[in-house]
């Protein structure tokens, strides 16, 4: 068996992308790493589906013996660089780990196994997946292009090399099987020339790298650890080398993977026609590990029953099974942008969630499988096809026996605009990224009315005052995702110590009264912004005031962080403007010279006149910020809170 040649790509005189660019380009996503590794290759073996075929989906973990270890590194990694790669000491590990990442009743990796001959309007599977990295090929396929995403297979592994192993038959008289390597490493010089980072093991041919194919692509994917394709299959396996699992139990991890699986891809496991449109299975060193079934995973039954009313387009009102549908439309232009089904269900104790902790990271919080935990109250974001996009939040139900869940589906004449508001790993609608301004208001329409309508539904009423004296102001879009061009307005006022029905005695205390709160972007960044205005007493002329921003929980904001969910990311300060230069303290009393950075901070106004406040904070993906102002001249307290 002929050893693998090694084509490091050179940089050309007019420049290119270094592969360290490249494995950047998904920024810092929210996810786990392992969650975004099951969203993406999912995406990508569903986008190559054969015709009325179920889909076979499977990542198996495993640590490769002797031999299989051997042929890596006597068979594929032969020649290697002498720096910007460093292959020699995980390839030297007796028990090297990888994953392999396989589909079959999928196209493969067909077309041109080189990209000076890919063809306009065609797949180019081959050339899209491992040598036009970042193309933004539109053609005719679901999940809308590779793009970028598929860097996380090289980000999880080590050293960030992968084996691709594919049997494809596309446009070729029989099927064929295909092997290549592939790494993305540091920029080099060697000889006097200059390389990108980015590697290949195949065959040489013609100043250029191609697979290796035939029966000894077969042989040695099988030598390495791959399982062979049988003759009448078609699909394609991926093995990323030494993953970084981060855990000292991998067993754990792959639990986690396990039950990702289920919570990003459950609409794939919900059968169409009596028929599911994938099957999933995860192992480690050849043991099953159990992917959870989304009709017992609480809460996602609840979930499950709206989408096959919106598979089955149901009409607008309310089934029998208490499930409403509505139509999500904008006026100008008039057409349907997508339908929402939610429905009121009751709450079932849930399993503990499969969770990964971070051993590298010494104290750091397990991470959860599941996206939320408690009650659910929320919207399933999907498009065409049908893989999760997000859980959107909604108000929570006060009654803690019931909860709520929906799923909105884009319109399929709408797919692109969804498409384009989405990032690299496909998990979010982020309507301010999309540069075309008809794509862009529909996306921002469609969050709008999806979270208008179930805030109508499902928030509590607000009260006046609560029991503290505090008064509250709630805007419209609370809980939505953060977009442009979308506000809120408040009225709140309050005021503590007891109530008078006179003005002058309203006087004798300091108010606060909130006159807006809303999303914005500032520096093209998430914000979220609160304007009040401080009334001082008529008997002081100090006023101190004190301002937190936290979560928001339920109907109200939280306090010190009591009823914060646990790992939630945590808002903070970033500016204060007003009229006056005041005195700016911590939550501690302690002077500061800013208050970017803080989660709490106290003002020391002094003026007899009323005066105008404006305070920007951060807001986190998917969390609702909530604003507490108080003031007091001595020791007590007038307040409002804002959320949004």
């Amino acid at each position: 068996m002929k050893s693998l040649a090694w084509f490091p790509e050179p940089v050309p005189a007019w420049g290119s992308f270094s592969a360290q660019g490249l494995r950047g380009v998904l920024g810092r996503p929210r996810l786990h790493p392992l969650a975004i590794l099951v969203r993406e290759t999912a995406q990508n073996s569903w986008d190559a589906r054969l015709s009325r075929k179920t889909v076979n989906f499977s990542i198996r973990g495993m640590e490769l013996n002797s031999d299989q270890r051997a042929a890596l590194s006597e068979k594929v990694f032969v020649e290697r660089p002498s720096r910007g790669l460093k292959l020699a000491k995980p390839l030297a590990k007796k028990d090297l780990r990888v994953l392999v990442i396989r589909d079959t009743n999928t196209v493969g990796l067909g077309g041109p196994v080189r990209a000076d001959n890919a063809k306009e309007g065609c797949a180019n599977r081959w050339v899209r997946f491992l040598l036009d990295i970042g193309v933004a090929d539109r053609v005719r396929i679901d999940g809308g292009t590779y793009g970028f995403g598929r860097s996380i297979a090289y980000n999880v592994s080590s050293f960030n090399t992968l084996l691709v192993y594919s049997r494809t038959q596309d446009e070729l008289a029989t099927a064929e099987s295909r092997l290549i390597g592939s790494a993305l490493g540091a920029p080099f010089s060697a000889g006097g020339k200059r390389y990108t980072g980015r590697h290949w093991w195949g065959r040489e041919s013609r100043g250029a790298i191609e697979p290796v194919t035939g029966t000894q692509a077969d042989k040695l994917a099988t030598a390495v650890g791959f399982e062979p394709f049988s003759s009448d299959e078609t699909g394609t396996a991926v093995m990323i080398l030494d993953p970084v699992l981060r855990s000292a139990d991998p067993e754990q991890a792959m639990q986690f993977i396990a039950e990702s699986i289920t919570w990003h891809l459950w609409p794939k496991m919900v059968p169409v026609k009596r028929r599911r449109p994938m099957t999933f299975s995860v192992s480690w060193n050849g043991r099953d590990i159990p992917v959870p079934d989304p009709g017992r995973l609480q809460p996602l039954p609840g979930f499950i029953r709206s989408l096959q009313l919106l598979r089955e387009d149901a009409p607008e009102g309310v089934t029998p099974d208490g499930v409403e549908i509505v139509t999500i439309a904008a006026q100008r232009p008039k057409t349907t942008l997508g339908k929402l089904a939610l429905s009121k269900f009751a709450y079932r104790t849930r399993q503990q969630s499969a969770s990964h902790t971070d051993d590298d990271a010494g104290d750091a919080i397990p991470v959860q499988a599941s996206p939320f935990t408690g009650q659910s109250h929320h919207v399933v974001l999907l498009r065409k096809p049908e893989l999760v996009v997000s859980y959107m939040p909604g108000p929570s139900l006060p009654d803690g026996d019931l909860q709520w869940g929906g799923v909105f589906m884009a319109a399929l004449e709408h797919n692109e605009a969804f498409s384009r508001a989405e990032p690299p790993t496909h998990d979010s609608w982020e309507p301010e990224t999309v540069e075309d301004r008809t794509q862009r208001r529909i996306v921002n329409i469609a969050l709008r009315q999806i979270s208008s309508h179930v805030n109508q539904v499902y928030r509590p009423p607000a009260t006046e005052t609560s029991s503290s004296g505090k008064s509250v102001v709630r805007v419209a879009n609370a809980l939505a995702p953060l977009f442009s061009g979308i506000s809120g307005q408040g009225g709140s006022s309050g005021s503590g110590g007891g109530s008078s029905g006179s003005p002058a005695g309203r006087r004798d205390r300091p108010r606060v009264h909130i006159e807006s709160a809303k999303p914005l972007l500032h520096n093209d960044v998430r914000a979220s912004e609160i304007r009040f205005k401080v009334t001082p007493s008529a008997k002081s002329s100090v006023t101190i005031v004190d301002i937190t921003v936290d979560v928001a929980v339920g109907d109200r904001g939280v306090n010190e962080g009591k009823n914060r969910p646990v790992g939630a990311p945590v808002p903070s300060i970033l500016e204060v403007e007003g009229p006056l230069t005041v005195t700016i303290h911590d939550a501690d009393g302690c002077p500061l010279t800013s208050a970017a950075g803080e989660r709490a901070i106290t003002l020391v106004i002094d003026s007899t006149e009323e005066t105008e406040w404006r305070v920007l904070s951060t807001a986190p993906n998917e969390t609702a910020v909530a604003f507490t102002v108080e003031a007091d001249p001595e020791s007590r307290t007038a307040s409002a809170e804002a959320s949004l």
